[in-house]
């Protein structure tokens, strides 16, 4: 039976063994406890992400960060692992700013064509692998401090949120159309500070997790 999230302590090996827990981490994930993580084979920091039984389609969430380990580009972060008791998915630690807070802080026009272009190429890079993200928001792009761009949460976070893509008018290329779409909506409000068809005065960016509405949300 799958221990509940909330009663794993720090420092405690989960799974298998090879990984152990280190401390609570913030995550918008739905149903999901996030934790800082040591891979204890090779001594390295890692992120852990326990899927709580709340998550139904644990399997499916599992297949689909199998499948987003087969991802080469540098900008996407790695899934390094995934184990089934308990459900977890082991990736390369998440750093950086997240694209939300570099707009609040005022990024400049340029700035934000370069992260959405270092992020459109990724993402290209992951079609031609038939990998897709489908639920592309700004807390999902992150700029380290040397100013690399990361993406996070390719092809499961969409299984997680429960994502369905209608493949009716446009077959398999409804799910480029959807990421495509993702990120001309981000390019627009990272070029104008405000959300595609809302008003100044309202101009919460809608992909942002916090925001209600958002798939997932709690």
């Amino acid at each position: 039976m799958q221990p509940e999230a909330e009663n794993l302590v720090q420092s405690f090996p989960i799974g298998s063994g090879r990984y152990h827990l280190c401390g609570n981490l913030p995550t918008s994930l739905p149903h999901v406890r996030r934790y800082h993580g040591i891979d204890t084979i090779l001594d390295q920091p890692v992120a852990i992400y326990v899927l709580t039984e709340a998550v139904r389609n644990q399997v499916e969430v599992l297949e689909s960060a199998q499948r987003a380990a087969l991802a080469t580009d540098p900008r996407l972060v790695r899934v390094r692992d995934v184990e089934l008791e308990p459900a977890f998915i082991v990736t390369d630690p998440v750093e950086g700013v997240s694209f939300d807070r570099l707009i609040e802080d005022g990024l400049e026009v340029e700035q934000a064509r370069s992260i959405i272009g270092e992020v459109a190429s990724a993402l290209d890079n992951a079609s031609r692998r038939g990998l897709h993200h489908l639920c592309l928001s700004t807390e999902d792009i992150r700029v380290t401090v040397d100013g690399k761009v990361r993406v996070f949460g390719l092809s499961y976070e969409s299984a997680l949120r429960h994502v369905k893509i209608d493949r009716d008018e446009h077959g398999l290329l409804a799910y480029d159309i959807t990421d495509a779409k993702a990120l001309l909506d981000l390019l627009y409000y990272g070029l104008t500070k405000r959300w595609p068809g809302k008003a100044h005065r309202d101009s919460q960016c809608p992909l942002n997790r916090r925001s209600p509405g958002f798939p997932g949300h709690d």
